[in-house]
């Protein structure tokens, strides 16, 4: 199950963070992701990684990259190296965004495509989160 922890609503001009978080994690090495925003209610400010893929000290990639026009941002995020896959529950990654419009919106993901460290694609029930700003 990967969900997507936002708080429910935020006051015009404030900063919020994100927590992409999975349950049940087994053998995951690569988890790149596209998350869905309303442009015109937030703007995305920064990313970070959490720290489930790197939480036995093997190095790791992360880079999240927004298509402002699109309302996307793609997360890269992947173990490094010949490295087994891990397994758990925990943060992938924090995004920060800033409340830039009044309205509900949603948050949601595009595209999943998790992966084993065989590349074999792992199932991942992905769920989206509501932000209400006032």
């Amino acid at each position: 199950m990967l969900t997507i922890a936002a708080p429910p609503s935020a006051s015009l001009n404030q900063q919020f963070s994100v927590a992409i978080t999975i349950a049940n994690a087994a053998n995951l090495f690569s988890a790149p992701f596209v998350l869905s925003f309303d442009p015109a209610i937030f703007d995305f400010v920064d990313g970070s990684e959490g720290p489930l893929l790197k939480s036995d000290g093997k190095p790791t990639t992360f880079q999240a990259a927004l298509a402002k026009q699109a309302g996307q941002i793609a997360v890269n995020l992947s173990r490094s190296g010949n490295v087994g896959g891990v397994n758990g529950a925990g943060a992938l990654a924090l995004l920060k965004f800033r409340a830039k419009g009044r309205g509900t919106a949603n948050l949601g993901f595009a595209t999943v495509h998790f992966t084993d460290p065989g590349g074999k694609a792992l199932d991942v029930i992905p769920f989206s989160a509501v932000v209400s700003v006032q």
